[in-house]
């Protein structure tokens, strides 16, 4: 009898199934999936509150409880990770540099996905603590905000862009560094 039947018998597992939880972490989201990661996985990597958990040698750790990451997003998430981590993007982003800095993988990632949807996955980034998803997310909802005629997004988001005249000296006020030093920047700052 070898060394894994009998780790097998005394433990009522395989010595692969042990090896194997000491290299994942469990995770269990909103709606009761449990997935399971490798501990050195990109994900893991750039996931400061999963890795913090990794990095404390306790392979013994209780399943982590992603009480509000549903197993879809969750999934995206890691997706989105197997590319690695990137540079954070410049701000503000511009809608004609976003396409040049941005990897092409990561383009199609988010057209492929609704804009609720990529909502979603930027809670979910700021709950797992991964500066480049949300980075990622943030930049590419800025880029589809940009480019979105007002029209549109009047209609959406039932929002009215016509300012009042309060409203309108307040912005003067906020920015009149801008208007001081440069007034066509200014106008470019209350157009983007």
């Amino acid at each position: 009898m070898g060394k894994t039947e009998l780790l097998s018998d005394k433990f009522g597992q395989s010595m692969e199934g042990i090896l194997r939880s000491f290299s994942t972490i469990k995770m269990i989201t909103k709606d009761e999936e449990t997935i399971e990661v490798d501990r050195e996985s990109y994900f893991v990597q750039m996931s400061a509150f999963i890795a913090s958990i990794c990095d404390d040698d306790d392979f013994e750790a209780e399943d982590v409880q992603l009480t509000e990451i549903t197993s879809e997003i969750l999934k995206l998430a890691l997706e989105f990770c197997l590319n690695g981590p990137r540079e954070l993007l410049t701000k503000p982003i511009l809608s004609d540099r976003y396409m040049e800095e941005v990897r092409e993988c990561e383009i199609k990632f988010f057209e492929e996905l609704e804009f609720e949807t990529v909502q979603e996955l930027l809670i979910a980034s700021t709950f797992l603590d991964n500066e480049t998803l949300t980075d990622a997310c943030g930049s590419y909802i800025a880029y589809t905000l940009k480019k979105t005629p007002v029209e549109t997004l009047e209609n959406t988001y039932n929002i009215s862009t016509i300012l009042s005249h309060s409203e309108a000296f307040e912005l003067m006020d906020k920015y009149k560094y801008l208007i001081q030093k440069d007034p066509s920047s200014y106008l470019e700052a209350i157009q983007n």
